[in-house]
């Protein structure tokens, strides 16, 4: 084999480990451009999956909403006749219900900051990290054709220093020979390594752009799911400060009404609690036709005695008359819901007396006793 066909050969090896270089860099640009892709799906799926978290949330917020509305209207509907006992309950049940929900709306509100939060953070550092690594890999493809370009420059020379030493003895003979090869061997090295320079530059200005495509992609890509987000935390937050505070006037509604029975009954119980202090200051009326009063005279004691006891336990099935109130209409001459239904309100009111009487519902009573029987 002559020295010719070695230096074809040696040209041959560099061609083909030229060609490898290229199909390794056409396979990193390949396996770079599928990790974006694997980066773009994996965010993607972590978005749905935060969004998903984040409406569960609201629903799970929704349905402490609606219970805390079911048990404000539970608790609202067993204060019929029992306000008076229970305003000191219903204080402390409405006061313990509204510390709860704003317990709870402000941490499903840090819960949701704080995912948002972690999104960002995780998305910034997977960013991080695919910039590192691309870094890394052009630093090395640097490196790697630093490396390429000196050993072929010290292949070159090599060769050069062996052959100068083996053409000493035949220079005149085959200087031409040695001169046009090494004009040959030059002139493809330095269309080698331009090619090399070219394809390296091409290469790093490519990965350099989609690098730069990505970054900007996935900034946009953040932001308008940033934007989303807060526009639809901030129309929940409205929804449900709406309906925290209808919930809040229904209450404090309902509160003011039990205040002002409690009021009431208090007025009415110092009054009715002064009564027989005024009747025994009174002077029984010696007029032919008296008003039934609410003094317990010898006779009315007995009436009251000998009334069955179904009679007087059916005047408390009308609303609003309890067994206090039913005793005083008693004392009136009113013993049926037959009598109290044929009654005169104002008779009814002079028998209850000036305070009971003018506070009492008679209109009401006589139009349920009319109502129950037929």
């Amino acid at each position: 084999m002559t020295r010719r066909d070695e230096m074809q050969e040696l040209i041959q090896e560099l061609s083909d480990a030229h060609r490898e270089r290229g199909e390794a860099v056409g396979r990193l640009r390949s396996n770079t451009a599928q990790e974006l892709a694997d980066l773009q799906v994996a965010r993607r799926a972590m978005a749905s999956a935060q969004m998903a978290q984040l409406c569960e949330n609201m629903g799970e917020l929704r349905g402490k909403v609606s219970v805390a509305r079911g048990e404000a209207a539970s608790f609202i509907a067993k204060t019929g006749a029992a306000r008076q006992e229970m305003a000191d309950a219903q204080r402390q049940q409405l006061a313990g219900e509204y510390a709860r929900l704003a317990t709870a709306v402000a941490a499903d509100r840090q819960e949701v900051a704080d995912a948002h939060r972690a999104m960002a953070a995780k998305q910034h550092k997977n960013l991080v990290e695919f910039l590192d690594v691309m870094r890394t890999d052009v630093e090395r493809l640097r490196h790697d054709a630093a490396v390429y370009v000196r050993e072929v420059d010290a292949a070159h020379e090599a060769m050069s220093a062996e052959l100068r030493q083996d053409l000493a003895g035949s220079y005149s003979r085959l200087s031409s020979d040695v001169e046009t090869f090494l004009k040959g061997t030059a002139s493809a090295r330095e269309a080698m390594s331009a090619e090399l320079r070219q394809d390296l530059a091409g290469s790093y200005s490519r990965l350099s752009s989609d690098v730069e495509t990505f970054l900007k992609s996935t900034a946009s890509a953040h932001e308008s799911l940033a934007v989303e987000q807060r526009q639809w935390l901030s129309a929940e937050r409205t929804g449900l400060t709406q309906d925290v505070r209808a919930l809040r006037a229904g209450l404090q509604a309902e509160f003011d009404e039990v205040r002002a029975d409690q009021r009431d009954a208090r007025r009415l119980w110092e009054e009715w609690s002064q009564l027989p202090h005024q009747q025994q200051a009174q002077v029984p009326d010696a007029s032919p036709a008296p008003i039934p009063s609410l003094s317990l005279e010898k006779e009315e004691e007995t009436q009251l005695e000998s009334a069955p006891a179904v009679m007087k336990d059916e005047l408390t099935t009308i609303w609003g008359i309890g067994p206090a109130m039913a005793e005083r209409l008693n004392e009136a001459g009113i013993f049926t819901l037959a009598q109290l239904a044929q009654a005169n309100p104002d008779d009814v009111r002079q028998g209850l007396g000036d305070v009971v009487g003018r506070l009492a519902k008679v209109e009401v009573w006589i139009s349920q006793a009319q109502e129950m029987k037929g």
